[in-house]
């Protein structure tokens, strides 16, 4: 699976990714959203959660998964809920959403319109066929939800979001088969845009309203459970004290999330289909930014209703288990002998409880105020209705007024662990709550918030610009060049300085680059400036660093966006400081006309030398020059295919120009550099072809389109510019060393360390002798120490810098 792109903190390094998996460790450095409602507080409660989504393959519900969705499936019958359904719907829900989060940031927008109309077929979607499932479902059986069905008139507005999908896909299925000209297209995309943003959404954004979703209390739905476990069930708000559920008085008003986690997923999803279909580069244009942030701050309220006000779980005190227990529940068979027990009839209700989902009819072997039958199986959803704590019991003595049937004294035993019991009673309930926060659809509707979140920013990679490069190369006739290793005297070789003969090959280069600007037409154009950089990569004479766009020139972050709290934006960090020259080609928009540049350029540019090993002993031929490489890639055929440009023709000679081979950068130089450019822009296909001088040697260029945002926030300066860098290799001149010369350069590398450490130890200034030059430890394991080493030693000390070369040449 691929780097998250954003994720979801969910408290003490427990996160959720953007494709709905669990992960335990260090928060990457990718955008962090933390959980509605608050995050996680103790490490019981992350370890819970971790046990939960353990449970059903450590990822949300996908409906693609196949065997981790069956374990979700399973997972909810278990809980008795209704799990083919419930567990169809959200599985659903999951594979949307992992799709929308995957196109919205990852894919390219020709791509995302395709795959997200993909998810919806001609008719219904299978979305809409399960919330329609739902939706009548909750309608024939609860007469509350039937009553503000409708009241609220919810059966039109599901159908409205329907409706809205289906004749924005019939728009896409026009435009795309070209049966409309490129003035209705803009016509009528105008006005679709125009209607979601200020009549569909306003309406829609009220499905993701908890006041949408309050009745009145019918208490004759909750009469077996509730009622009596009352003074023991706790809402658990995060970062309040647990809230009694005190059960609530006939006809009071009621948040019920049933429809909720039915009608809000698909009106938010719907939402960013339809807007992704009508401006598939909103994150760019800025389109419909406040309404994105307007369902998302709404979606993350009613994910946060449904924690804090709807799931509860039990919770018990040291006090609940400090009573006194009469002997009629204790076996105690030898009293001073064997420990007593506790009877199975001595038990607790200990669970959590969905106080919607979890009523009369989903407790079906649950008798009114007695629990679940001696027959049936204690567990029952997420409750367990005959719980025994792990009591240990100490006689306490006879009872002052009751007696048996017989006359004997009532015996009363007292747990001498209460806080055992509570710790423990606590510990499952928390489990069962962890497990609602799954099955009530909370963790869903978190999923979608967080993705709204992140939707609403700025793409910190282009929406619209994608491309490749391709190299060839044409060697050049050979000749035979003299190499030295470094300038300068060498210390501890024989001669003082390591060279050898070496053939130099230089090379005709030609590249291709192909590149995708916004498609076309569209209501807003993005614009754009292409440019070819060259930046600082060398230290002469022989560093080298190769050049990292996104390090040196512009790189991208999130961070808290001051003026909408809970949301995140984009920081662009620009510099030219690395930026040796820049010629700008062409500026502008997509637009069907084509256009054209033909330019001879000069650039400065940091160039190096391409010393390539070759087992090649004197003297040195042609012939004796192996090939560079087994991974060297000759193309037997006479062209080549290049995405986006098609067949191209190689010619006699013309191999693939990408390096292939293993070898050093040597003699840096900072030099001007010449190239032939041609480039043609039409519709959204940029193509740019470059030609090298043959008698300049290596670098690597920049081809870079900037395109600037369409709108920003009112503390931002503008323009706010994003950069697509693609790197482009010129290996214009390859030199064949012998690998005798490295061998030579290893040698007296290993020499000059060894005398540096040596000389180091051994040679210190007498008390009171002047000191002419100070180099400190730390500095002789270096290049540059050893340097300075010896240039001090032949200017103040050249006896001593003579007898210790012959030490190490004896």
């Amino acid at each position: 699976m691929s780097d998250p792109v954003y994720v979801i903190e969910l408290g003490s390094g427990l996160y959720l990714d953007d494709h709905g998996v669990l992960h335990q460790g260090p928060i990457p450095p990718v955008p962090s959203y933390t959980l509605p409602g608050g995050v996680l507080a103790t490490a019981n409660e992350i370890s819970k959660l971790s046990k939960t989504f353990k449970d059903i393959g450590d990822a949300l519900p996908n409906k693609e998964d196949g065997k981790k969705f069956d374990e979700f499936a399973a997972k909810l019958s278990k809980l008795g809920l209704p799990g083919d359904d419930m567990a169809k719907l959200l599985g659903v829900v999951g594979e949307i959403a992992d799709a929308v989060g995957t196109v919205f940031v990852v894919v390219g927008v020709a791509m995302a319109a395709a795959k997200m109309l993909g998810l919806f077929n001609e008719g219904p979607s299978p979305l809409e066929i399960l919330v329609k499932a739902r939706f009548d479902a909750l309608d024939k059986t609860i007469n509350a939800l039937h009553k503000l069905i409708v009241d609220k008139d919810l059966e039109k507005q599901k159908n409205a979001l329907g409706a809205a999908r289906s004749t924005v896909q019939d728009f896409v299925s026009q435009r795309d088969s070209l049966t409309m000209t490129p003035a209705q297209i803009e016509s009528r995309q105008q006005e679709l845009a125009t209607n979601l943003q200020l009549l569909s959404a306003p309406q829609w954004i009220a499905l993701l309203d908890p006041i949408t979703y309050t009745v009145l209390f019918d208490s004759g739905e909750y009469e077996k459970v509730w009622p009596w476990i009352s003074s023991h069930l706790f809402r658990v708000p995060a970062g309040s004290p647990p809230q009694r559920a005190a059960f609530p008085v006939v006809n009071s008003p009621f948040f019920d999330h049933r429809l909720a986690v039915v009608l809000a997923p698909q009106a938010a999803q719907i939402l960013l289909v339809l807007v992704r279909s009508l401006s598939p580069e909103f994150r760019t244009t800025g389109d419909f930014r406040s309404t994105l942030r307007d369902f998302a701050t709404k979606l993350s309220e009613l994910a946060t209703s449904i924690r804090n006000t709807t799931l509860a779980r039990t919770i018990y005190t040291e006090g609940d288990f400090g009573g006194l227990i009469p002997d009629f529940y204790v076996n105690d068979p030898f009293p001073g002998v064997i420990e007593p027990t506790l009877k199975p009839d001595y038990s607790f209700v200990v669970g959590a409880m969905d106080l919607c989902n979890h009523n009369d009819a989903f407790f079906p072997n649950v008798v009114k105020g007695f629990g679940v039958p001696a027959s049936i199986p204690s567990r029952q959803g997420s409750f367990d209705f005959r719980w025994q704590p792990p009591a240990r019991l100490v006689r306490q003595g006879p009872d002052t007024v009751l007696v048996h049937a017989d006359g004997s004294p009532v015996i009363q035993y007292r747990i001498v662990n209460p806080k055992d019991c509570a710790d423990t009673a606590n510990d499952l309930s928390l489990q069962d709550y962890s497990d609602l926060l799954l099955s009530s659809g909370y963790l869903t509707l978190v999923q979608l918030a967080v993705q709204l979140r992140h939707t609403a920013t700025q793409p910190d990679k282009s929406e619209t610009v994608h491309g490749d490069v391709l190299l060839q190369r044409h060697p050049q006739p050979r000749s035979e060049v003299t190499v030295v290793s470094a300038p300068g005297t060498i210390l501890f070789t024989s001669t003082g300085e390591i060279k050898a003969q070496a053939w130099r090959e230089p090379q005709k280069i030609r590249a291709f680059a192909t590149c995708s600007t916004q498609l076309i037409p569209r209501t807003k154009l993005i614009h754009y400036r292409v440019l070819l950089r060259t930046l600082a990569s060398g230290f002469p004479p022989r560093g080298w660093a190769e050049p990292d766009y996104n390090t040196a020139v512009q790189s991208a972050s999130y961070v808290a966006d001051p003026l909408h709290p809970g949301f995140r934006r984009l920081v662009l960090s620009t510099s030219k400081d690395a930026v040796l020259h820049e010629e700008l080609l062409i500026e502008g928009s997509s637009q069907k006309e084509a256009r054209h540049v033909d330019r001879t350029l000069e650039f400065k540019a940091h160039t190096f030398d391409w010393w390539i090993p070759v087992q090649s002993l004197r003297p040195l031929k042609p012939f004796d020059i192996p090939r560079l490489s087994p991974e060297v890639t000759v193309l037997d055929s006479d062209s080549t295919y290049i995405p986006g440009i098609g067949s191209v023709m190689l010619g006699i000679g013309w191999k693939d120009g990408a390096q292939t081979w293993k070898g050093y950068h040597r003699e840096i130089l900072e030099t001007t550099i010449g190239m032939h450019v041609r480039l043609d822009w039409e519709g959204s296909n940029i193509r740019v072809e470059i030609e090298n001088r043959p008698e300049d040697r290596n670098y690597i260029a920049f081809l870079v389109v900037e395109e600037t945002f369409g709108s920003i926030e009112p503390d931002e300066q503008p323009p706010k510019v994003l950069h697509t860098a693609f790197p482009i290799a010129i290996n214009g001149q390859l030199t064949y060393v012998p690998q005798s010369l490295f061998d030579q350069e290893k040698e007296a590398d290993q020499k000059q360390r060894a005398f540096a450490e040596k000389y180091a130890v051994s040679v210190n200034p007498k008390p009171g002798e002047p000191v002419l030059e100070t180099i400190r430890m730390n500095q002789v394991t270096t290049d540059a120490g050893i340097a300075h080493l010896a240039a001090a030693l032949r200017q103040f000390e050249p006896e001593e810098l003579e007898k210790l070369t012959r030490f190490f040449f004896t």
